[in-house]
């Protein structure tokens, strides 16, 4: 799973779990979108989105997460909560290629006072 034999920088299991070709070179984009949006003047509403592209329906197999952090530190990454009532899950796209094999996924969770915050998408395998 953490072969990479094309050398585009994208290790199997993701290329797997976002529907991007294995071994020829890859040219689209797996994180599709990262913003801060301040829909109101209260900084209570203020959201973290970040879209990211998938199998349809998701891989078999895998189980996607995004974690987040404020520094980038090796130990400052924390896993999103999709369970929490205030991150919301939701297809926008489902079939950004063509061919139906493929999703863009958007996550929005409250930004809870953060003024900046980094993302990262990580696809695990199932036990």
């Amino acid at each position: 799973p953490a072969a990479d034999p094309n050398d585009d920088g994208i290790e199997n299991l993701l290329a797997y779990g976002t529907d991007l070709p294995g071994l020829a070179a890859n040219t689209v984009q797996v994180i599709q979108g990262v913003q801060f949006n301040s829909p109101t003047s209260n900084p209570n509403d203020d959201r973290f989105v970040f879209r990211f592209r998938r199998a349809t329906g998701g891989a078999t197999g895998v189980t996607y997460h995004i974690e987040v952090s404020e520094t980038l530190a090796a130990n400052s990454w924390s896993e999103l909560d999709f369970g929490q009532a205030e991150t919301n899950m939701t297809t926008l796209s489902d079939d950004p290629d063509g061919d139906g094999s493929a999703e863009v996924v958007e996550v929005e969770t409250p930004a809870q006072g953060r003024t900046r915050l980094f993302a990262r998408l990580v696809v695990r395998e199932v036990p």
